[in-house]
C-alpha cells in the first residue's frame, strides 16, 4: 500500500523550501497509478478551495482503494479528502473541523454582494460533499458549519461512517514486571509439622 501524509496546509509554496501539500504533487502521486491501494494520512488545519478541489477529483477518479486516517486534526477543506476515502478512520483523541467557505476581498458594495453570493455556491458544495457520506442525510450540515463546529472522534462518527482507531496496547517495563511477579507468586511448601516426644 503506498502512503501520502497531509501533514501541512494545502496550497501553493510562496517561498522555496516552504513545507505545504500542493494540488500538483498530490495529483500526480495519484495518478501515477490509478490501480494503487492508497493509505491517506492527514493532519491538516486545510488552505485553499481551488487546491483541494483538485485534490478531491483525484481522489474520486482514482480506481484503487482509498483509506483515510486523520491522525490529528482534518479541519476545512482537509475534511473533504478524509471523508472522500472508500474507508475513513480516525484516531480516538483526533478531530474534524467543519465551517463555511472564507474569502479575502477588497471591493465596493456590489463587489462585496458578488463575493457573498460565490462564497454561498461553494458552502452548497460543501454541503453536498457532508451529505455525501453522511449516515443521516437530513443532517444540516450548512447550520453545523455556520456554527463552526468541532468534531471529536465520537461526533465524526455519529455523523458519517467511520472507524475510531484505539491506541495499541504497549507493554511497559511496569507491565512486564508484573506479569513476572504473578509468576512468583507460589508459596513455598510448608513443612510437615513434627510429632513431640
Amino acid at each position: 500500500m503506498k502512503k501520502y501524509y497531509i501533514y501541512y496546509d494545502i496550497d501553493t509554496p510562496y517561498y522555496d523550501g516552504e513545507k505545504v501539500c500542493s494540488a500538483e504533487d498530490f495529483v500526480k502521486f495519484f495518478d501515477d497509478d490509478q490501480s494503487a491501494e492508497i493509505e491517506l494520512r492527514i493532519n491538516s488545519f486545510g488552505g485553499r478551495v481551488d487546491q483541494a478541489l483538485a485534490m478531491l477529483a483525484a481522489i474520486e477518479r482514482h480506481t484503487g482503494r482509498v483509506v483515510s486516517y486523520v491522525d490529528g486534526v482534518a479541519a476545512s477543506c482537509a475534511s473533504w479528502l478524509a471523508l472522500a476515502a472508500d474507508e475513513i478512520h480516525i484516531a480516538k483523541n483526533a478531530e474534524i473541523f467543519i465551517h463555511c467557505a472564507h474569502s479575502y476581498a477588497y471591493a465596493d458594495a456590489a463587489g462585496m454582494e458578488k463575493e457573498a453570493a460565490e462564497l454561498k455556491k461553494y458552502d452548497e458544495r460543501i454541503v453536498a460533499i457532508y451529505k455525501g457520506k453522511a449516515k443521516n442525510p437530513d443532517t444540516d450540515f450548512l447550520k453545523l458549519m455556520q456554527e463552526e463546529t468541532l468534531l471529536m472522534a465520537g461526533d465524526a462518527a455519529q455523523l458519517w461512517d467511520i472507524t475510531i482507531d484505539e491506541a495499541p496496547s504497549v507493554p511497559t517495563n511496569k507491565t512486564r514486571y508484573n506479569k513476572l511477579a504473578e509468576k512468583c507468586t507460589r508459596k513455598p511448601a510448608e513443612e510437615e509439622p513434627t510429632a513431640d516426644n
